[in-house]
């Protein structure tokens, strides 16, 4: 139910930001920049979808663990230690949070 309220209101949001930066029309004639880093833009994308894909097979921390790095790298980071850090630091909360304290049921892989 909770990914269903984020994917209707995200959807909501970007219908609102749509509306308002067509009503707010350009003085001189520019194509809208949707992605000033397509490169990035475009890998996140690609990267996030196969993400998704991974889930159902290798579950939520393997695919968290072999998603974070490359997706950092992807955005900019560039500190290996701080990756690294980072991608533990980030499971580490969401198992502590999510899985021990509030008992959600994060995916499952069908492999372990």
């Amino acid at each position: 139910m909770y990914v269903r309220f984020l994917g209707v209101a995200l959807g909501m949001l970007c219908a609102v930001e749509l509306f308002f930066s067509l009503k707010n029309k350009p003085t001189e004639a520019k194509k809208m920049d949707l992605a000033p880093r397509p490169v990035q833009f475009w890998g996140l994308l690609i990267m996030l979808i196969i993400y998704s894909a991974l889930q159902s097979t290798l579950g939520f921390y393997l695919a968290s663990l072999l998603f974070l790095p490359p997706a950092m790298l992807l955005l900019g980071g560039r500190k290996p230690l701080t990756i690294g850090l980072s991608t533990a630091a980030v499971l580490l909360f969401v198992y502590l949070v999510f899985d021990r304290l509030l008992q959600v049921a994060l995916p499952a892989g069908t492999i372990f």
